[in-house]
């Protein structure tokens, strides 16, 4: 009995393989915006704690030099956060468009994946079908 090959086999494993790939981007993706969530807030506890310590200073004795070193790190803090702010904003666009690529990929494998499926219900059709006309065969020669 002949056993079935599907004959778009390798097609099926390219689009396997780009789906894994697909994958291992979206996990890349998403860790790359954790770490960037995770640096963004770090910089607002930054930002959270100058200021508490801004407050600190101007209740007891003023120290200007201090206090103007901390209000300029706190200007630069601002800069940082909005930075990092576009830094996520990107991340995010990054992720999106991984996970649509993902999507696709997963659409090309299942279309893979249907066609075996169909190609191989009519192997089996053809197998039964040229079975059944052997049988009829014998059972004409009796």
């Amino acid at each position: 009995m002949p056993k079935f090959k599907f004959r778009l086999a390798s097609i099926k494993k390219l689009r396997e393989y780009k789906e894994k790939q697909c994958k291992d981007i979206v996990a890349r993706c998403i860790a790359n915006l954790i770490l960037a969530q995770e640096k963004q807030k770090s910089i607002e506890n930054k930002i959270k704690d100058t200021q508490e310590e801004i407050l600190r200073q101007q209740q007891g004795l003023l120290d200007l030099p201090q206090l103007k070193i901390l209000q300029d790190y706190l200007k630069y803090l601002h800069k940082e956060l909005e930075l990092q702010k576009a830094v996520v904003a990107e991340k995010k666009e990054e992720l999106r468009v991984a996970r649509s690529n993902l999507m696709e990929a997963m659409k090309k494998r299942k279309i893979m994946d249907k066609l075996e499926e169909k190609k191989y219900a009519q192997f089996l059709y053809e197998q039964d079908r040229k079975e059944q006309a052997l049988l009829d065969d014998l059972a004409g020669r009796r």
